[in-house]
């Protein structure tokens, strides 16, 4: 019986979390989607036959030539959550790298992280992307941003992730059980 666990750690095709669409790519479609959305509502391009709602969270026109402490505000919180969120994930990055386990899907799981930023999140990179994006939702004054979000975390919550606990929990066992009772899927929850 042990011997066929290790068997099944050593097999490349077992230790591989597989889904349809990677994350990164529904969250770089994401990001295009909101872009363009953004420019289409913007006054930036004339002659439309139509006209998208700017979904700006401050509707004021802003004039860049005078201070507008909301505006500031906004982008200090906004570039803060950005910060936050960028070092969110690369310590999770970090962790992986340490433990020579890859991040893609498609490629071989090789250690379960607990340690450091694992210690605090069982999802560090999603919730860093989560957490920059939504700081940079702030610091560009848009919904769309915001928007385009939901995509990814819905399928990351209840797809992707679903998915992966399942996996490590075939993989690891009862010390990935444990650590999932010790250990929140996002951050306080």
């Amino acid at each position: 019986m042990n011997q066929s666990k290790e068997n099944s750690v050593d097999n490349t095709k077992l230790n591989v979390v597989d889904v349809p669409i990677s994350p990164r790519t529904l969250w770089l479609l994401g990001w295009g989607v909101a872009s363009t959305l953004t420019l289409l509502s913007s006054n930036l391009i004339k002659n439309l036959p139509f006209k998208l709602p700017s979904l700006n969270i401050i509707n004021e026109n802003l004039n860049f030539n005078e201070l507008n402490y909301k505006r500031l505000l906004m982008l200090l919180c906004g570039g803060g959550l950005t910060i936050l969120g960028l070092m969110i994930g690369k310590a999770g990055r970090a962790q992986m790298a340490k433990h020579q386990t890859n991040i893609p899907h498609g490629k071989p799981v090789n250690a379960l992280c607990k340690e450091g930023i694992f210690s605090k999140s069982r999802n560090p990179l999603y919730l860093g992307v989560i957490t920059a994006s939504t700081g940079l939702t702030f610091s560009l004054n848009n919904w769309y941003y915001l928007l385009s979000m939901m995509p990814f975390l819905i399928y990351v919550q209840f797809f992707v992730i679903p998915k992966e606990e399942t996996f490590l929990s075939n993989l690891f066992g009862e010390e990935y059980n444990n650590y999932k009772k010790q250990v929140p899927k996002w951050f306080l929850f």
